[in-house]
């Protein structure tokens, strides 16, 4: 199927006429800005295929201009489908009508509607407005509507038939055909018996397995009881042959023995433990006692060495206060003379630089006379363009003549020769052949006596006196014909007197004089743009500026001498230069004479510290003298140390003692021979306890009858066992012919789907090389890309990603139909436009390679996106234009 033209009158919010003519096979591009009314023309052209004439409600309201209420929503569609035309005119709500048109062939109301529903293979709503994703069928999914690109396909149920008929011509029956699915179904159907969704067993036959395992698990039960009782006897021998043991070597009395001995001893090394700490308590009081004299006399040693440094820093002091005097008074006089050395290098500086401040200024004001006089030029040079730009406008505006008026013209003019020529072919020829001073006329008009005429509709030629001919043409179709030819040159000598020009020769001429003149004004107007990028007014404006700025600095430089820029600066550099020298010096001055007046400073406080220190001393040891006198607290130190000395030689005596006495062994052989007969009893008793608590077990068992019991059960766990063996074989084989169909599925579903990777991967290898496009085979939608080697879910790609792709597929699924003689038209409304510059062009390859089978109509707001292709551009104002 291929769309030639569509035509609105008053749909939606296309008010008016509007016709996008001259579609074909290849793409066209519909370009139009926001809210001009685009997809408006994808709504007429599913209103006029898919809804009833008849519709009402809000469905036919919805159809209906804003603002008129009364109007009649009208579609006309010309298509070829099988390489017959058709013309199908639809109006809706006031004097509602369906028509189609083929050949010779009129059908109206639902006989149109049947044979539109027959050519394009789709089943109608029964009430209401159709619905794209169920009523539509291939077209549902081929004509892509704005703002849904990026979304799963909605591939609905008229669709997937269709693609899968095609499928199927392609690479045939799959699974076995219909058999196969019958025994699919079935296998599935026990398989849903035996196990559940998600392949567990079902209850009743995991009941199976519960009662044998639970069989078994009582026979193990009886049977681990059985071995518990026989162990239980080997123990409760054992137990009291240990007991008997116990009794007849006598080993409590025995381990009572040790732990007697072990106390006695650990009570001898107490005593000699004890001796030891009274004589650690006499040492330390005779160390106390020797502390405060020896104290005393290293304090008074320390006073002595204290007073003789105090005296020898003062005089140290002093003699330096007296060799810095003379340097700190060298370097304030210095300082000083550094400070006006800088005072006088300071003011240099200011006069160089208000000398260098007048010589830029005056630079200043040359280089702004070069400025003037560039802007002048361009200015002068914009203003002529600006002139000459307007004059060429005037001069367009002057010609009438348009490129649509001229294709127009020449659609006419060819028009005009074929119905012509057909007319020259099917009239019929009158030749007049009669005296000079006949009169004779033609239907009223008066001709020449000897002439020869056309006649292709009942025509009456009066001879005069010879009396009056009809002539009536056999062909009953030329009168209409005649009448299109009528209405051809009608419409032709309109045109021609609209745009004011005798022929289309020289509609042509006026349409190339117009374009020349567009152009001249698009160099002006780039030229004009060049120059004054901002426009003619900041231009004057800047110009204005400069002579202000030049007038200002002409009054500044008025006064001074004129010294070169370059002089002035060098001046400068050397005052400045001069200058940080001055203050370089100056501040090495300053800082060493600080630094002179802070050591003085120092030195004074050191000074009066050292004299103050030396007669603390002084005093000090006064007064320690005056309470004790020196022979005195040494003879008191030397006694308190020989009792400190004979103390410790007793500690360490008892010491001696106490280490041979090894108080921690005797201590760890009471520790052990105690926890020995700890053990011991515990043992026993455990012993005792156990030797009870096995005869009662054994009394218990001998009355349970464990062996008869064992017997019957482990019959009942061989009767369950082999039970649940036939259920396991059955289930296996159910599982294995399960698995086993259900992997031919899907080695046929790959097969299947084999014929849609193989079209769809030329495409996605433009945009993705070596990606692999995943689609569901149950119901065709995307369901994720692989790139290297990692799948990604289709939901979770960018949303740009996602619009490229659903343009891929369904190219790809077009390609299918038109391959298995179903080639259906492909429009989309702005498909791409989350998408960046780069996949930008890879699409435009792709949608070229597309465009060599189908038929692709682009509806965008977005015309410099699609202008690369070379196509052809049908914009929406000039066809509105056009069919005013």
């Amino acid at each position: 199927m291929i769309i030639t033209r569509l035509l609105l009158r008053d749909f939606k919010k296309l008010t008016g006429t509007v016709e996008i003519a001259g579609l074909g096979p290849g793409i066209a591009v519909v370009a139009g800005e926001n809210e001009e009314g685009k997809s408006t023309l994808l709504a007429a052209l599913r209103s006029a295929f898919f809804d009833r004439h008849k519709l009402g409600g809000d469905a036919a309201q919805a159809l209906l201009p804003d603002g008129r209420p009364g109007a009649a929503p009208e579609v006309a569609v010309d298509f070829t489908v099988g390489g017959k035309d058709y013309a199908l005119r639809k109006v809706f709500v006031r004097g509602a009508l369906a028509e189609l048109r083929a050949e010779a062939v009129t059908l109206a109301g639902a006989e149109a509607e049947e044979e539109v529903q027959r050519l394009l293979r789709f089943e109608p709503p029964q009430r209401g407005a159709s619905e794209p994703a169920k009523h539509h069928g291939a077209f549902g999914l081929l004509w892509l509507e704005q703002g849904r690109a990026f979304a799963q396909l909605a591939v609905n149920d008229q669709t997937r038939q269709t693609l899968r008929e095609s499928l199927t011509r392609e690479v045939g029956e799959v699974t076995g055909g219909e058999r196969g699915r019958l025994l699919l179904a079935a296998v599935e159907a026990e398989h849903a018996q035996l196990f559940t969704a998600n392949g567990k067993l079902r209850k009743e036959r995991q009941a199976l397995r519960d009662e044998a395992t639970a069989a078994e698990g009582e026979a193990t039960e009886l049977r681990r009881r059985l071995l518990e009782a026989e162990a239980d006897v080997d123990a409760l021998v054992r137990v009291r042959d240990r007991l008997q043991g116990f009794r007849r070597d006598g080993t409590e009395a025995s381990l009572q023995r040790h732990l007697d001995d072990a106390a006695a001893e650990m009570k001898k090394t107490e005593r000699l433990r004890a001796d030891l700490r009274q004589k650690e308590m006499e040492a330390k009081v005779a160390e106390a006692e020797r502390q405060g004299p020896a104290g005393r006399l290293a304090e008074r040693k320390r006073l002595v060495a204290a007073l003789a440094e105090a005296e020898k820093a003062a005089a140290a002091v002093a003699a330096e206060m007296a060799e810095a005097a003379p340097r700190r008074a060298r370097l304030e006089s210095e300082a000083h003379a550094a400070a006006e050395a800088l005072r006088a290098a300071r003011a240099g500086v200011e006069a160089a630089e208000r000398a260098l401040d007048l010589a830029r200024l005056r630079h200043d004001a040359a280089q702004i006379e070069k400025e003037k006089a560039a802007l002048a030029d361009r200015h002068g040079r914009a203003r002529a363009a600006r002139e000459a730009e307007l004059r060429a406008r005037a001069a367009v505006k002057a010609v009438a003549v348009d490129a649509q008026a001229v294709a127009t013209m020449r659609d006419l003019d060819r028009a005009i020769a074929v119905s012509s020529a057909g007319l020259d072919t099917g009239a019929t020829v009158v030749t007049l052949d009669l005296p000079e001073r006949a009169t004779p006329s033609v239907d009223g008009t008066a001709v020449e006596p000897k002439s020869t005429h056309r006649v292709v509709r009942e025509t009456l030629i009066d001879l005069g006196k010879a009396g009056k001919i009809t002539v009536a043409p056999g062909a009953g179709a030329l009168g209409d014909r005649d009448k299109l030819l009528a209405g051809l040159r009608e419409r032709q000598a309109t045109l021609l007197r609209n745009c004011g020009v005798a022929d289309l020769a020289a509609a042509e001429e006026a349409l190339q004089r117009r374009r020349q003149l567009e152009q001249e004004a698009a160099t002006q107007a780039a030229l004009r743009e060049s120059l004054a990028p901002e426009g003619l007014d900041p231009l004057a404006q800047a110009l204005a500026e400069s002579e202000a700025r030049l007038a200002t600095l002409a009054a500044a430089t008025a006064a001074g001498d004129g010294v070169p820029l370059s002089e002035a600066e060098a001046a400068a550099r050397k005052a400045r230069d001069a200058r940080d020298r001055a203050e370089h010096a100056e501040a090495a001055a300053r800082k060493q004479a600080a630094e002179a007046r802070e050591a003085a400073l120092t030195l004074e406080s050191n000074a009066q510290r050292a004299r103050k220190d030396a007669e603390a001393a002084g005093t000090r040891l006064a007064a320690e003298r005056h309470a004790e006198a020196d022979d005195a607290l040494e003879a008191a130190a030397t006694s308190a140390a020989l009792r400190s000395a004979g103390a410790k030689e007793a500690v360490e005596a008892a010491t001696a003692v106490v280490r041979r006495a090894d108080p921690e062994a005797a201590e760890e052989r009471l520790k052990a021979a105690k926890e020995a007969l700890r053990v011991f009893k515990q043992e026993l008793a455990t012993l005792e306890r156990r030797e009870s608590e096995l005869g009662a077990a054994m009394r218990a068992r001998g009355e349970e009858g464990l062996g008869e019991r064992l017997e019957l059960a482990e019959g009942a766990a061989a009767r369950a066992q082999a039970i649940v063996a036939r259920a396991e074989r059955e289930e296996r084989a159910v599982q294995l012919l399960a698995d086993a169909l259900r992997a031919a599925e899907r080695t046929a579903r790959e097969r299947y789907l084999a014929p849609i990777q193989a079209r769809v991967r030329p495409y996605l290898n433009q945009l993705f090389p070596d990606a692999e496009l995943l689609l569901d085979d149950g119901d065709l939608s995307i369901a994720a890309l692989r790139r290297g080697g990692e799948p990604e879910a289709f939901a979770r790609l960018s949303v740009g990603t996602r619009e490229q792709i659903a343009v891929i597929v369904r190219l790809a699924f077009a390609d299918l139909l038109a391959e298995t003689g179903e080639p259906t038209p492909i429009v989309l409304d702005d498909p791409l436009v989350n998408t960046d510059d780069g996949r930008m062009e890879a699409m435009r390859r792709i949608l070229l390679k597309a465009a060599r089978r189908h038929q692709i109509i682009v509806l965008t707001c977005r015309e410099r996106d699609y202008r690369p292709l070379g196509s052809r551009i049908i914009r929406l104002t000039d066809s509105r234009r056009a069919a005013a």
